[in-house]
């Protein structure tokens, strides 16, 4: 925000002398778009407005989430998002979970695969060669058997 006394003399220029918003931006080496910011406003200004509480996605849906907790407690994130995406809810599944009021279960952890990397007939090494090879050169030389 400009100081006051720059807002005072840009709209001096602007409407005591009748100056353009570029050659005014250039007088006062100030940026032409905070100049025309300044003119278009037609006052000085002290402070900076204090930018307006934004709302939640959920603040509309908030009943209908107490409801659903209310008749099943143990019900999952991901079904309560279905029954709101029934009722137009745009948002995603992240903010029901991080929600304060919807403090729903995450639902069933799904479960990990294990595997092994083991062949169940894996075949020992042989050496090709002679046995008289250092255990380093013997290993670049061993082939399945």
């Amino acid at each position: 925000m400009l100081p006051v006394h720059i807002q005072a003399q840009i709209l001096e220029l602007r409407f005591s002398q009748g100056l353009s918003a570029r050659l005014i931006a250039r007088q006062l080496n100030v940026n032409r778009k905070s100049v025309a910011r300044v003119i278009r406003r037609r006052s000085v200004v002290t402070s900076p407005k204090p930018p307006s509480p934004r709302t939640s996605l959920l603040a509309a849906y908030t009943p209908r989430i107490e409801n659903l907790l209310s008749a099943a407690p143990a019900r999952s994130a991901v079904n309560i998002l279905q029954h709101l995406r029934d009722a137009g809810y745009p948002g995603g599944i992240t903010i029901l979970r991080d929600s304060p009021r919807g403090r729903v279960a995450p639902g069933p952890t799904p479960r990990r695969r294990s595997f092994s990397l083991r062949s169940p007939r894996a075949r020992p090494l042989r050496s090709i060669g002679g046995s008289s090879a250092t255990p380093s050169a013997t290993a670049r030389r061993c082939t399945p058997s």
